[in-house]
């Protein structure tokens, strides 16, 4: 049975592995559309800011090698470029009422996919933020990854806005 817990530093280097395995830049555009996809930095470095996040966990797989099976990261840290900046300024202005937290990015290995790992891992992040007096988890889902925004719709987050960035449009979800 798959365990959830929350991300550690020693988890990094497979966190890094996981995340670019699933990067757009490194699947097909059949991948792209089938599977969805992550976009960012996602060496152990810039991993740094989502390990500090209040409710960052991973799917871990039952055994002895206990292999990580998926992620989904949190933020509290503000963004200074990219579409993460886009999204803390969207927040401030639209969804000021709340105490929110950016989620994502949420990725499940290849091979694991299906399985509801994503509803587990989802599942213990908003138990970690409502402990935190979180409630609310916002994240941007490029429109051109439709499976994201259907799974995400799916586990029950609603269209909050759009921005645009870099030349694409970034939906706003929330859950």
């Amino acid at each position: 049975m798959v365990s959830y817990r929350r991300a550690t530093e020693a988890d990094s280097e497979a966190l890094s592995a996981l995340l670019n395995a699933s990067h757009a830049d490194n699947l097909t555009a059949d991948e792209r559309r089938t599977a969805g996809f992550v976009q960012g930095d996602f060496s152990p470095y810039a991993l740094r800011r989502f390990l500090a996040g209040p409710a960052s966990v991973v799917a871990v797989a039952p055994g002895a090698d206990a292999a990580l099976l998926g992620c989904a990261l949190t933020s509290t840290s503000p963004a200074t470029t990219g579409p993460a900046a886009e999204l803390d300024r969207f927040c401030a202005e639209h969804l000021a009422d709340r105490r929110w937290v950016a989620y994502g990015p949420v990725a499940v290995a290849a091979n694991q996919r299906g399985r509801g790992i994503t509803r587990g891992m989802l599942g213990m992040v908003k138990h970690l933020l409502s402990q935190q007096g979180f409630n609310c988890a916002v994240a941007f889902i490029d429109e051109r990854n439709q499976h994201s925004l259907a799974v995400h719709e799916h586990l029950g987050f609603a269209r909050e806005g759009s921005f645009d960035y870099g030349g694409h449009r970034y939906q706003v979800v929330s859950g």
